[in-house]
């Protein structure tokens, strides 16, 4: 790792804000895949509202398709559900294609606590491109056979997963 790269990486664990704030914005401009990771586990050790909304801005403005197999990733690996919160949330809000990983979104509205439930429901909701009905077939069979683990909080979402598919 070239040592600018290194420091803004140190500088996103700097106990002074305003350098934390210099770091998300040089990696919001000119950052890589490989700075989420460290993004994420910022959102989890930090109070600040303004450092959160920075990290979550950048997620959300993700540009590089690439970067949906790292957020992805992310999801399945952090036990924080304040960071998988957010996640998925700005899963929904920005313009990356999560196709490939819907059964991830699936699962997460099977059996995640409500809010990231719902946001991973709106990511599956607001899905606009075709897919292939090979793809749709295989979708709907992994609800139907995962239906049974629904939370209680949930069942609601997991009943209309099988017709937002269908509109694929």
């Amino acid at each position: 790792m070239n040592s600018k790269k290194q420091k803004i990486n140190e500088n996103i664990f700097s106990k002074n804000e305003d350098i934390v704030i210099k770091a998300i914005e040089t990696i919001r401009e000119a950052g890589n895949i490989k700075d989420l990771e460290n993004l994420a586990k910022k959102y989890s050790e930090t109070d600040s509202e303004e450092i959160k909304g920075l990290i979550f801005n950048v997620f959300a403005d993700l540009k590089t398709q690439e970067a949906a197999t790292t957020v992805v990733d992310l999801i399945k690996s952090v036990s924080d559900a304040d960071i998988v919160k957010m996640l998925v949330s700005s899963c929904w809000q920005s313009r990356l294609d999560y196709a490939d990983y819907f059964e991830t979104f699936i699962d997460l509205v099977i059996s995640a606590p409500f809010e990231i439930s719902f946001d991973a429901f709106t990511v599956l909701e607001n899905f606009e491109n075709k897919i292939q009905e090979e793809r749709k077939a295989e979708l709907i069979d992994y609800v139907k056979n995962n239906i049974a683990k629904s939370t209680d909080d949930n069942k609601t979402f997991v009943a209309e997963l099988v017709n937002i598919i269908e509109k694929y």
